[in-house]
């Protein structure tokens, strides 16, 4: 058994740099975590090595806690849609005084095992900006047996709880899970509390590190437009009609197929991930699903109560990410004149434009 300590403090020795190490090697066929918070800052430090861990058809299982605000709801539904076979568990006990705190990865095959256990939740501070220390145990299946048997034991501990607490403080990440969180409201600069002004002036401030860039997974056949860099690719603008859309409640836009070739440059099979900006929220993934039937969807959850029809307005602002608007009223009575695209009769409308 090899053992080391990893002392990651503002962007140096790094936990996700061990995990997408971890990821990408070769080594390993199966990844588990239990963690207390998520976040798609922490996923997009490792989402396109765990992309493609996943797509070489190695096993994902995941336990995650969730916060009071349910503002990871958007990468729990990218867990779901882009990782849609992987094992995926919210755990929660409303319980006053409690709190499900844990965090440990593992990685494993036949003969070894790679544990990091220590306060490094799923989230960008987590796994790159805060300090944070975790120990790293390389273990051997066979004579480290006893240490492989407590940490079965811990993971079965939550894949089956028992008393204190119930089955059902364990659920399998589903649709009808997700419809439950509640809508996360759009958030406000609060003014700090009189005592933490306080402490500003006592502690000397840091220089945060710079958040490493991180190229989504790039999935483009040889049928798509390669994209580039330049200013005319990237302000391209989509008005795309939202009617009664099918899916999760009505909020799975439906894309037409040349859309996704020509505008959105991936792939028109499998699914794909990209980040969008729905107003003035903040930055979240999205996963164009690709489906049996030859249909390609994207879900908004912001548009369930949204009156039909309305335009929405895609700008991509840079490859994988889009900022999102809605045009509605008298907008959309005007716009929707210049969009002369649809795949049928009666079908939605479109039109792709320079901005």
């Amino acid at each position: 058994m090899d053992i080391k300590l990893i002392n990651q403090k503002l962007g140096e020795n790094t936990l996700n740099e061990e995990i997408n190490n971890a990821l990408s090697e070769g080594k390993y066929n199966e990844f588990q975590a239990i963690v207390a918070y998520i976040s798609w800052g922490g996923i997009k430090l490792i989402n396109e090595k765990l992309e493609k861990f996943y797509d070489a058809g190695k096993r994902v299982s995941l336990i995650v806690g969730v916060g009071e605000d349910g503002s990871e709801v958007d990468v729990l539904r990218y867990l779901k849609q882009r990782l849609p076979k992987a094992i995926n568990y919210i755990f929660y006990a409303p319980v006053t005084y409690y709190k499900f705190h844990p965090k440990i990865y593992i990685f494993s095959n036949k003969k070894s095992s790679l544990f990091l256990i220590g306060s490094n939740n799923l989230t960008l501070g987590g796994l790159f900006c805060n300090s944070e220390c975790c120990v790293k145990l390389e273990i051997d299946n066979k004579n480290d047996n006893e240490l492989i048997t407590s940490m079965n034991s811990l993971w079965k501990s939550y894949t089956n709880p028992k008393p204190p607490f119930h089955k059902n403080n364990l659920q399998k990440l589903s649709d009808k899970l997700l419809a439950a969180f509640p809508k996360v409201k759009k958030r406000k600069n609060h003014s700090r509390n009189n005592h933490l002004n306080k402490l500003n002036s006592i502690f000397p401030k840091i220089k945060m590190p710079k958040v490493p860039k991180t190229t989504l997974k790039k999935e483009i056949s040889k049928e798509t437009i390669t994209d580039s860099s330049s200013r005319k690719n990237r302000d391209r603008v989509l008005l795309l009609e939202i009617l009664n859309e099918t899916g999760a409640g009505g909020t799975q836009v439906q894309i037409p197929r040349e859309v996704i070739k020509k505008y959105f440059n991936v792939s028109t099979n499998g699914h794909q991930t990209i980040e969008v900006k729905i107003e003035d929220n903040e930055i979240r993934p999205a996963v164009i699903c690709h489906f049996q039937n030859n249909t390609h969807r994207i879900s908004f959850s912001e548009i369930v109560n949204l009156r039909r029809p309305f335009l929405m307005k895609i700008i991509r602002k840079r490859t994988k990410l889009y900022s999102v608007t809605f045009l509605k009223g008298r907008t959309y009575r005007k716009e929707i004149l210049r969009c002369n695209n649809r795949t049928r009769k009666s079908a939605k409308r479109w039109r792709v434009a320079s901005h």
